[in-house]
């Protein structure tokens, strides 16, 4: 036990606590916590906050002094550890709250890590579903919240020169510093761990950042551990997963591709993990959107960044369309029409891309209609961008054409002509099933907008 101690203490050169001057109440309860779990790494320094309310924030900065000051506390926190030589740096915020065992599963954690790793967020919130690594270790492809996270070697350096690329804060200036380095995560150029269940939450309180009474926070990882009664796919399924089709429906918000969607579902498509009206699978949403801001489409993660994080996506949806005796795999976000490219490079070949087709002055027309905040302002300039993208890449590649008038107008044709493109035969009861679900998003606001 002595030299797990020793190493323990031994894991990173330098650890800090970020706390305002004019919050003494945390710190002695950060500390305070530290003794109850026999806190077992180096001791904490503490570093004086830069409180935003005090320095103010640039004009362009939209997430409030709090989130500024406490981006230029991390960033000041990278810069000194830099300039001091250090190599390992645990940064910590004084209003987490360690789990009571905090100590113990800290040292099983560190024994399992892979030792290339270059970052661990030891508690907080998974944007995207994280990869499981091992029993506890999870890989996190965009994490959020900084009030427990590690850095090491060459990604403390890394982090500080993704910090400082303020043209590209510019282009999201709501963005906090988790935000941030959650782009950088995307990237994939860094191997950042996570455990799971994780270690730290952030505790019940005023929030000096946002001013609101926030209470006590402790995410779910959202990632699904296989269990050792799970039947795994033998050679042969994984064999077969790679032969599920795919069908890529593109088109911009609001141009059909959601009716689409469910219509090849009723033919026995499989959709993924779809929790919205829009027949989009969340982790597909989320990995979109973290590739791309909305509505001003700009690129956060790189080409190759965004072929890597599609290719562990569509492995696992392929894969779990197996699992369940789908016929083929439905694909769908807007986004995607920016994607093409990748999905080339992913798929090379097994897929089928389909453009549904609306015309652009009835999508922007819904797309207004429904309100969404995102889409207030450059809901048009969104539309043609997304419009313009997909039929540069359709031009480039073969591809199927429905238009969202036939879908509604003569589901039973659409039906066929998607279920021909599938590489299905459909019962006639599928069929049925079909033109029931074009007939009852008439009575949809949603659907009967845009489809």
């Amino acid at each position: 036990m002595g030299q797990a101690n020793s190493s323990l203490r031994e894991t990173f050169d330098r650890v800090v606590c970020i706390n305002l001057d004019r919050r003494p109440d945390r710190w002695k309860e950060f500390i305070d916590q530290l003794s109850a779990i026999e806190w077992p790494f180096a001791d904490v320094q503490r570093f004086r906050a830069i409180d935003g309310d005090r320095v103010g924030s640039p004009d362009w900065v939209q997430c409030g002094n709090g989130a500024w000051g406490c981006f230029m506390s991390h960033l000041r926190i990278l810069e000194e550890a830099l300039l001091d030589g250090v190599t390992s740096l645990l940064i910590l915020e004084d209003d987490l709250c360690f789990a009571p065992d905090f100590r113990q599963r800290a040292m099983e954690f560190l024994g399992r890590v892979p030792s290339n790793w270059d970052g661990l967020l030891l508690g907080g919130q998974h944007l995207m579903r994280p990869h499981y690594v091992s029993d506890g270790v999870v890989r996190v492809l965009n994490g959020n919240r900084t009030h427990a996270h590690a850095l090491q070697g060459r990604y403390i350096r890394a982090a500080y020169q993704h910090l400082c690329n303020f043209a590209e804060h510019l282009l999201a200036p709501s963005h906090h510093v988790d935000h941030r380095l959650g782009t950088l995560h995307l990237r994939g150029d860094y191997n950042i761990y996570a455990p799971n269940p994780w270690l730290v939450g952030q505790a019940a309180g005023s929030s000096d950042i946002t001013g609101r009474e926030e209470s006590f926070r402790k995410w779910d990882n959202s990632i699904r551990v296989p269990s050792q009664n799970e039947p795994q796919l033998d050679k042969n399924a994984l064999e077969l997963a790679e032969r599920i089709p795919l069908i890529v429906l593109m088109g911009p918000y609001r141009s059909g591709c959601g009716l689409a969607a469910g219509v090849l579902s009723q033919l026995g498509g499989y959709r993924g993990n779809v929790d919205n009206p829009y027949m989009e699978d969340r982790d597909l949403r989320d990995l979109c959107r973290s590739c791309f801001t909305e509505p001003a489409l700009t690129e956060h993660v790189p080409s190759r960044g965004r072929v890597r994080l599609l290719r562990n996506w569509l492995s696992q949806h392929r894969l779990d369309a197996a699992r369940r005796n789908h016929p083929f795999a439905i694909v769908k976000h807007p986004l995607l029409s920016l994607m093409g490219r990748d999905l080339v490079d992913v798929c090379k070949d097994n897929v089928q891309f389909v453009s549904v087709q609306r015309a652009l002055e009835e999508s922007v027309r819904s797309l207004q209609a429904m309100e969404w905040p995102t889409f207030r302002v450059g809901a048009k300039e969104a539309q043609e961008r997304l419009l313009a993208a997909r039929d540069t890449f359709l031009d480039e590649h073969k591809h199927h054409v429905i238009t969202f008038d036939d879908l509604r107008g003569n589901p039973m044709d659409a039906a066929t002509q998607l279920a021909d493109i599938a590489g299905v035969i459909p019962t006639e009861e599928q069929l049925k099933m079909a033109c029931a679900y074009v007939n009852a998003s008439r009575t949809s606001a949603i659907q009967l907008q845009a489809g």
